[in-house]
């Protein structure tokens, strides 16, 4: 059986390793994720995020820029293993040709700075999947925790995991951006967005989208986990969502703690 993977931050860790000067490698790595790995599990296809903390890095879209550059390296040294695709039809060709189909995506669409241009470029530099929220207010919407309101009526990043957030989902400029993705060709990601969002993203868009790393909430009452009424009605709109295996999303039990899990 082929594996199809949406999500991983791969990438990501290797930059984020770089900068502390430790040189790791998409070929082998200490990761979850590296070719190696890739081969042994018969992948057909893995999703690349470029995930941004958009808190950490102040200028997200800078690092978005040098995140790519490092993905297209990792690629071109491995090019006779894995190598990019942009289509549907891309990824058949890996497959005849016994390669694994490597394709970039975005975590977190706050790393475009607000920008119709800059969405454009990352277009054009192969991405193909866009998730809209991390775990930060954007300039497209909200992630899926409760939102605190001050006494003037301001919204405050104060998150309650435990609560879904079920009144604020897309900003005006969200709207527009998942109609130039679709335009473009990005598919919508909606893993992290808040309830409200996932709703205004079903009621926007005109094509499938996805929740790229997402479970049921029937099973684990987490916040990050899709309710079954989301599951049916992304189906129905012909999309699909990828498991995630972090344990806090797929335990039994209902979590009832405080802590959580920032993937």
């Amino acid at each position: 059986m082929k594996v199809a993977d949406m999500h991983c931050d791969t990438i990501g860790e290797i930059y984020e390793n770089r900068l502390l000067g430790n040189n790791y490698k998409l070929k082998k790595n200490n990761f979850h994720v590296d070719i190696n790995k890739l081969k042994k599990g018969n992948y057909l296809l893995q999703n690349f995020a470029m995930f941004i903390d958009i808190k950490k890095h102040k200028k997200p879209y800078k690092t978005l820029q040098e995140m790519i550059a490092v993905y297209y390296e990792e690629l071109e040294d491995n090019k006779d293993i894995i190598r990019p695709v942009y289509s549907y039809k891309d990824i058949y060709a890996c497959e005849k040709e016994n390669k694994i189909a490597a394709l970039l995506t975005i975590e977190d669409a706050g790393a475009l700075e607000g920008s119709l241009m800059n969405l454009k470029t990352v277009y054009e530099q192969g991405v193909r999947l866009i998730t809209l929220t991390w775990n930060h207010i954007n300039e497209v919407g909200f992630p899926n925790f409760k939102i605190e309101v001050d006494t003037y009526g301001d919204i405050k990043e104060k998150p309650n995991f435990k609560i879904p957030n079920t009144e604020f989902g897309l900003t005006d400029f969200g709207v527009e951006l998942i109609r130039e993705m679709e335009r473009l060709g990005i598919i919508v990601d909606v893993s992290h967005l808040s309830d409200a969002g996932f709703y205004d993203v079903l009621k926007y868009s005109k094509k499938p989208f996805v929740a790229s790393h997402s479970n049921s909430r029937k099973i684990t009452n987490v916040v990050r986990n899709l309710t079954d009424d989301m599951i049916r009605k992304l189906a129905d709109k012909g999309g699909l969502t990828g498991i995630n295996f972090c344990s806090d999303f797929i335990k039994t039990t209902s979590h009832t703690g405080n802590t959580f899990t920032y993937v």
